[in-house]
């Protein structure tokens, strides 16, 4: 199978709209109605509960892990290509073919890319991420720190490189996801002390919005 092929099936399979089909099929709702209107598994988990927020994760990380798994261990590809798969089936669920490119903002997917390049660095840093969740609220706090913590872990121990490109190029795709929400929310607002995001908000505490 050539590269290219592979790649958009990457993407295609990317644009799978996990929380979609879990707000139709398990809800009878169209998830993009509420909430931060994405697809993805913060805002389901969110809107639809634990028990629905779990399936869509689930289906988000085998969405990486599976063409991943057919690119390196099936089709012998190396994993710099193995990486690039996996970055754009984040591409494909952040802009999804399928829902007119209106997708969620890919934290669960980016994870399983890259837990599948390097699961050590991967759970070394993990327990930092977690922890930012716990004293901050804010889930994506610890998205930043994986990425970067992983990133950084991988390019001082030398390997495997393709690791550190794609945490690199996973960031950039999730700060282009949050741009409106930083235009909304500037520094000045989201570093006020007591500041907690709306529910409407991809970004949103884990904690509850005071009325």
């Amino acid at each position: 199978m050539s590269i290219p092929i592979l790649l958009i099936g990457s993407y295609l399979f990317g644009s799978i709209p996990s929380g979609f089909l879990v707000g139709k099929a398990f809800a009878g709702v169209d998830i993009r109605n509420m909430g931060s209107q994405q697809i993805g598994t913060a805002n389901v988990t969110r809107q639809l509960g634990k028990i629905f927020g779990a399936v869509c994760l689930s289906m988000d990380i085998l969405k990486a892990l599976i063409p991943m798994s057919i690119a390196y261990y099936i089709l012998n590809q190396p994993m710099w290509v193995t990486s690039i798969c996996g970055i754009m089936v984040v591409f494909g669920h952040d802009f999804p073919v399928f829902l007119n490119f209106e997708g969620g903002g890919g934290m669960a997917s980016s994870m399983a890319v890259l837990f599948f390049i390097a699961p050590l660095h991967f759970f070394i840093i993990a327990p930092f991420a977690l922890a930012s969740t716990v004293i901050t609220k804010y889930v994506s706090l610890a998205g930043v720190i994986q990425y970067w913590g992983f990133g950084v872990s991988v390019w001082a121990t030398g390997a495997p490189m393709a690791g550190v490109y794609t945490a690199i190029t996973l960031i950039m795709l999730g700060f282009i996801k949050q741009i409106p929400w930083a235009v909304r929310n500037p520094p000045s607002k989201f570093m006020r002390s007591g500041f907690i995001a709306s529910d409407s908000d991809p970004v949103a505490s884990v904690q509850q919005n005071p009325k």
